[in-house]
């Protein structure tokens, strides 16, 4: 039985290392690229940047609960395109979602969409949560609404829930809104 256990074992890390690979948000080496745009406003921090067809973004805010972006977002969150997410031991949870109205959203998904977020990450540390993921620039759901491109002004918004608020729901402690050039 230890034969077989040592070649599995050795199997995994080498997945786990080519999983590592390609595009994946968390490295130290990508958190430092200087193509990263940086915008704070308040406790929030948001970092992106164009990535080819992809648009790669981390949002950070003082809290232990979700951390949100709403990309196109002229009238607040009602029909803005959301990326929420918080982390806890399980890991990662990150969601897509659309502004049903000023005060509610839903996911993609539970209103027939797509979920469009791929290298999805998220960490607390410190008293402060972050997510990272990559968009495509030209989304063909249509609960995502917007086409992104180098240069662009873009009208977001940026939210947190309460600390210790590990879920989707839950109603924000903070939020800002503010535009940024891609």
């Amino acid at each position: 039985m230890r034969n077989g256990i040592v070649p599995f074992a050795a199997a995994v890390a080498a997945l786990a290392g080519l999983a590592g690979c390609g595009q994946g948000l968390a490295t130290s080496q990508l958190r430092a690229d200087p193509a990263f745009k940086t915008v704070t406003n308040g406790d929030f921090e948001l970092r992106y940047r164009i990535n080819g067809d992809h648009f790669d973004a981390f949002v950070s805010c003082t809290t232990s609960g979700w951390v949100a972006l709403g990309l196109n977002a002229p009238r607040g969150m009602s029909g803005s395109d959301i990326k929420i997410g918080y982390a806890d031991r399980d890991g990662a949870h990150l969601r897509d979602d659309y502004g049903t109205s000023r005060r509610a959203h839903a996911s993609d998904v539970s209103l027939g969409g797509k979920d469009d977020i791929t290298n999805a990450t998220a960490t607390e540390a410190n008293g402060r949560t972050e997510i990272g993921f990559t968009i495509p620039l030209s989304s063909s759901d249509r609960y995502d609404g917007y086409v992104l491109a180098a240069g662009q002004s873009e009208p977001i918004i940026l939210g947190c829930g309460k600390d210790g608020a590990k879920d989707f729901t839950t109603i924000h402690k903070k939020v800002a809104g503010m535009t940024i050039t891609l």
